[in-house]
């Protein structure tokens, strides 16, 4: 499956930075560590997940009734991409606005 990390939204960088430091993580640890930084109820939180894991960033494992999360790719993998999507769509702009003043 191919990773989405051009999706990934400011509330799922967050999440993903827990994820990133804590290595594996349960839903329950998680929660209570985004509730510290963030006013979330744990359904938006397990939303966020649920996102996660379909844009290919997260995995799951099950460990006997708990979910247990890791990231799929690096975090200086998912820095290095976006700053180059960000880089190659600022330089497309400014060819466009270069065309339009000739």
């Amino acid at each position: 499956m191919d990773t989405k990390i051009d999706e990934i939204t400011p509330s799922e960088w967050d999440l993903m930075r827990i994820v990133w430091t804590k290595g594996k993580v349960q839903t329950g640890e998680l929660i209570t560590l985004l509730q510290r930084k963030r006013d979330w109820s744990d359904s938006t939180i397990k939303t966020l997940l649920g996102r996660l894991v379909k844009k290919g960033l997260l995995a799951t494992t099950k460990d006997g009734r708990k979910f247990v999360y890791h990231a799929t790719v690096e975090e200086a993998e998912a820095m290095d991409e976006t700053v180059t999507e960000l880089f190659a769509h600022l330089c497309a702009m400014k060819k466009k606005a270069q065309r339009s003043l000739t």
